[in-house]
């Protein structure tokens, strides 16, 4: 019974100097990580290049800002909102993008095919409403808005995939 664990202790005292010889190989070959050098920036002797000088664009006309973002809603509003739909399967149709042009407004329909634009002037004439969409034809129709602080439902729109 002495023999073992006296062999046990020789064999556990041979081990570690094994195993830190192991471990010392083992990380005098990893390869040493540098980080390089980042070089000074070169000084030239060759004259630089002088800045473009850049025009200052135009004062924007009055009807060119509203062009582009859209205006708060100053009188009535009414909401607006319909549904897309496939005229060939009858399903939603996800994505679509539904704009008023004048107003300079758009979203897009969601998972079932929904939308509503919120606050849209109420006035006599009708508002034109565009709905586009990548592999189907575009429809355009119109929406009255006439009654403040209502909902209009517009009819479904039906978009006929291209190619039918």
């Amino acid at each position: 019974m002495r023999h073992q664990a006296l062999s046990g202790r020789l064999c556990a005292v041979a081990l570690v100097p094994a195993l830190l010889s192991l471990w010392a190989a083992i990380h005098e070959r990893a390869p040493e990580v540098r980080i390089p050098e980042v070089p000074a920036p070169a000084t030239s002797t060759a004259p630089a290049i002088p800045p473009v000088p850049v025009k200052p664009a135009p004062a924007a006309a009055p009807a060119a800002a509203s062009s582009q973002e859209p205006k708060a809603p100053t009188g009535p509003v009414a909401d607006v909102s319909g549904a897309v739909k496939d005229e060939v399967t009858g399903k939603p149709v996800q994505g679509a993008e539904v704009s008023l042009p004048e107003l300079n407004r758009s979203v897009r329909t969601d998972s079932e095919g929904r939308f509503t634009f919120p606050a849209v002037p109420v006035r006599r004439r009708r508002h034109e409403v565009l709905v586009t969409c990548p592999g189907y034809t575009s429809a355009s129709l119109e929406v009255k808005a006439e009654k403040p602080f209502a909902t209009v439902v517009m009819p479904e729109v039906r978009l006929k995939p291209k190619g039918w």
